[in-house]
């Protein structure tokens, strides 16, 4: 594979070695990945005795999609999700991040250890990454509805936002408990207490899957998403090594 280099504020990144952590919204799969909707959905659409299905003997594909980008894979949303008053739809200011990914142990319903996070984060982190332990293939196909899983402290919450972190990214479905009575007190946190240094909209990515071949340390992070008007849109998520 050929090199494709980028220099970021004096640093080089392959491009051509980017790492694909997000998530795809699988229209095979038989169940939600979080949050007791069920599975996404694709059909054809017909009109009169047309049919937007080749199979079916259509001239084209043409369907309709139901999705929850919540629900059924990697996604990012802004202060929209918990704040009606502050409708924005997600989007990237900066093509490339500084990044750092951080793997923490992480039991059932209980907040994540992020004790050995803080002495390593480097001080121009831009994105975080959380990857949790246990970490088996399965994660990536696995439904996490009524399974509780670990969540984020509010007060690590603040102190990343504190860090200059605007981009806050994890491989479970909330960044909260399943459960916690409507209050999305890590999601408010990291929000309410971002310092605005970097100038990038405050983002929240959860549904990621990182396999563990990759080591934590520093990345360039990328993501791509849709042009959608809406408090959560699905992305594409990159991590990108430097040279």
């Amino acid at each position: 594979m050929p090199e494709v280099s980028i220099e970021i504020n004096g640093r080089k990144l392959n491009v051509a070695k980017a790492i694909d952590i997000s998530l795809p919204i699988d229209f095979s799969l038989p169940h939600e990945r979080a949050w007791y909707i069920g599975p996404s959905s694709r059909k054809a659409v017909v009109l009169g005795d047309w049919v937007g299905s080749t199979e079916a003997g259509g001239s084209v594909n043409f369907f309709n999609l139901q999705l929850n980008p919540h629900a059924h894979g990697t996604h990012i949303e802004t202060e929209w999700h918990v704040h009606h008053h502050r409708q924005m739809y997600p989007a990237m200011d900066q093509w490339f991040l500084n990044g750092y990914l951080f793997t923490a142990e992480g039991k059932t319903n209980e907040a994540l250890d992020l004790r050995g996070l803080w002495p390593v984060l480097p001080k121009n982190t831009e994105a975080l990454v959380i990857r949790t332990l246990p970490n088996p293939p399965s994660k990536a196909s696995m439904q996490y509805s009524q399974t509780h899983p670990p969540y984020l402290a509010p007060a690590d919450a603040e102190k990343i936002a504190r860090q200059g972190i605007s981009v806050l990214l994890i491989d479970l479905p909330s960044v909260d408990p399943e459960q916690d009575g409507g209050l999305l007190a890590a999601h408010k946190s990291f929000w309410k207490h971002q310092t605005k240094n970097s100038g990038q909209q405050a983002l929240i990515g959860e549904l990621l899957y990182i396999p563990d071949r990759i080591d934590d340390g520093e990345y360039a992070v990328h993501i791509q998403h849709p042009a959608m008007i809406n408090d959560a849109v699905p992305a594409r998520i990159f991590l990108i090594p430097f040279l």
